[in-house]
This record gives C-alpha cells, structure tokens and sequence, in this order.
C-alpha cells in the first residue's frame, strides 16, 4: 500500500463536519424536495380551478339569454374623475323573457341612458335579469393565478423555513466556536488560565 492511500483510509487529513452541516443539508434536501411537492400540487390546483371556472362559463352560457330590453327610467351618469370609463348605473326596462313573458327589473348600463333606448340584458331560465356569463378565457386566468399564487406561497414559506434553519445553525456554530476558541486560546496564544 502506498502512504497516500493509507493515509486516506484512516480518515487523518480529512475535515470532519459538524453536526449542524449534515444538518443542514438534511433540511437543504427536504426543502428542495417539498418546493417540488409545492410546485407539482400547483399544476394540479391550477388544472383544477381551470376546469371548475370553464364548467361555470359553460353552464352559464347554456342557461343564460341575451334579449334586448327598453329602458323605462331616466339614468344620468355623473362624469368620471379624470375622464376614465363612464361609470355603471341601474336602471329600470323591461323585456320579453325566452318564455314569452314580458318582465320589467332593474338593469345595469354604462354611462347616461334616455327612455326607450334599447339595452342589451341577460337573462336566466326563468326570465330574470343576470350577469353576463362568465368568459372562457378567464378560466385560463384564473388557473395561471391560483398556479403562480399557490407556488408563491410555497416558495415564500419554504425561503423563511430555510432562513429560520440557516440562523438556527449559525447560533449553534457560533456558539461551539465560542467554547473550542475558549479551549485553544490560551495554548495558542502562550498564556495559561
């Protein structure tokens, strides 16, 4: 055998790592393991609320109508500060229903109405004025939304786990530092206690 490779076998040279280095490791791989638990769970729940939200906008397509209703009431709108988007005010109209009924309720329009204008409403099955159905395309919106919040919040979670963990073993290396410098010092430095 040569001497390099005893040496190496009796483990003499090499640095002997703390404690709260393998520990720290330990918790490096479990943080990194559940970031990627966190990551797969919010494809998951980004698919999900997906799917629910496109469910939602297709039940509402299907039972919901757009008629045109004749405003019966004056609505002035107040000018918006700054010259944005006229605001939204109710009004009363009134329209025929899918069954044939005429109904009268209030209705939502943007901005200053006259009588008799002719306004665009949805309505239920039963004839009753409701919001306009939900657009497809914010399901995608809300499935990126709840993906990217979902893994936000892991991420923001797992980075104080790990800034906790890091303090934690800098006071304990701190700390041993401490009691082995009180140990050394003074043969190091050629005073005795």
């Amino acid at each position: 055998m040569q001497p390099d490779q005893t040496h190496r076998r009796s483990g003499e040279g090499r640095i002997r790592r703390r404690a709260t280095d393998r520990l720290g490791d330990a918790v490096g791989w479990l943080l990194s393991t559940l970031a990627l638990f966190a990551v797969v769970a919010a494809v998951v729940v980004a698919a999900q609320v997906h799917g629910n939200v496109l469910a939602r906008a297709e039940h509402e397509a299907a039972t919901r109508t757009q008629v045109q209703a004749v405003v019966v009431t004056d609505a002035q709108a107040l000018p918006s500060p700054g010259g944005g988007p006229l605001p939204s005010l109710s009004v009363a109209a009134r329209w025929i229903a899918p069954d044939g009924i005429e109904r009268t309720g209030p209705v939502t329009v943007r901005g200053a109405v006259d009588v008799g204008a002719s306004v665009p409403v949805w309505v239920d099955r039963t004839g009753m004025a409701v919001p306009a159905p939900t657009e497809p395309g914010l399901a995608l919106a809300a499935g990126i939304f709840a993906g990217i919040g979902l893994t936000g919040g892991a991420a923001f979670l797992l980075w104080l786990a790990w800034l906790g963990v890091q303090r934690w073993i800098f006071a304990c290396n701190a700390a041993g530092w401490e009691r082995e410098w009180a140990a050394v010092e003074p043969r190091w430095s050629g005073r005795i206690r």
